[in-house]
């Protein structure tokens, strides 16, 4: 589940492209000097907290806190450029979602009030999904060559035994309890 939903917001966030990096979160600006470097402005993805209940046969279902680790370059006494990049990032990934998970909606926003010429911004968003990794229900393969639909079936019964009566049918007559449309057709009011 957080390997496929840290691939496709990776390859989201990767579109953005004032980002110079992307990548999992490993405190890389508290260990800069003995990690890979990298380039500013970058994202660190974090998956902060997972939490999951059980469903049937091995399926859980999990709502996931994703932090997000913008960390921007400046040497200018005051720099808003990282509050229009910030604005972006969220435009991408706030109300987005991944196939079996719901959309990621943002909670939390903090930004670094002790910093050098990093500045950082922590985005928290939440989601809900499913995880089939551990499930024992079998699968089967299909593929659907042809689709047919009928958007307009021919009823042959003409006793409508439940349903809708559309505003446009109107009632002729009541005997008892069997009320006649315009058309003909019966309808039964069962008590």
């Amino acid at each position: 589940m957080q390997l496929a939903i840290y691939n496709a917001l990776k390859a989201r966030i990767e579109t953005l492209a004032a980002l110079k990096y992307v990548a999992l979160w490993n405190n890389q600006f508290e260990r800069e000097d003995v990690n890979v470097p990298f380039n500013y402005p970058c994202c660190f993805i974090e998956f902060a907290s997972a939490d999951y209940i059980e469903n049937l046969q091995g399926q859980q279902q999990g709502t996931l806190s994703i932090a997000l680790h913008l960390g921007f370059e400046s040497y200018k006494t005051e720099d808003t450029a990282v509050l229009q990049l910030k604005q972006d990032l969220n435009a991408l990934v706030h109300n987005w979602s991944t196939p079996y998970n719901s959309r990621f909606l943002r909670r939390s926003e903090i930004q670094s009030a002790d910093h050098t010429n990093i500045q950082e911004f922590i985005i928290t968003y939440t989601l809900q999904g499913f995880d089939y990794s551990a499930s024992s229900l079998p699968t089967t393969e299909a593929l659907v060559t042809t689709l047919i639909t009928n958007n307009a079936p021919q009823l042959e019964d003409d006793t409508i035994r439940s349903g809708a009566i559309p505003e446009a049918v109107a009632l002729a007559s009541e005997l008892g309890y069997i009320l006649t449309t315009e058309t003909g057709y019966n309808l039964i009011i069962q008590q």
